[in-house]
């Protein structure tokens, strides 16, 4: 997406989808604590829910999820829609 930014597509059956990518996201904050070099991430989620959504319409809601976990921190990840 951008010099620092990525997105990651995950498919999995509609009941378990929001926990896969829960725990994805969980996994590579995990993942870049241990790094040593002071890296952390933000990390926005949203799901294709209906037949309607298209794939720019998800990733701007991603984004727009993102931009709220960076409000709120680092290392951690927001799903669109909900609050933490």
């Amino acid at each position: 997406m951008g010099g620092d930014e990525f997105v990651i597509c995950v498919s999995a059956r509609r009941e378990v989808i929001q926990k896969t990518a829960m725990s994805i996201a969980q996994r590579i904050i995990t993942g870049t604590n241990g790094v040593g070099y002071g890296i952390g991430c933000s990390i926005g989620i949203a799901l294709i829910t209906s037949p309607q959504d298209t794939i720019a319409s998800t990733i701007k809601c991603a984004d727009a999820a993102m931009y709220e976990a960076k409000k709120l921190g680092k290392n951690r990840f927001i799903l669109f829609g909900t609050s933490n």
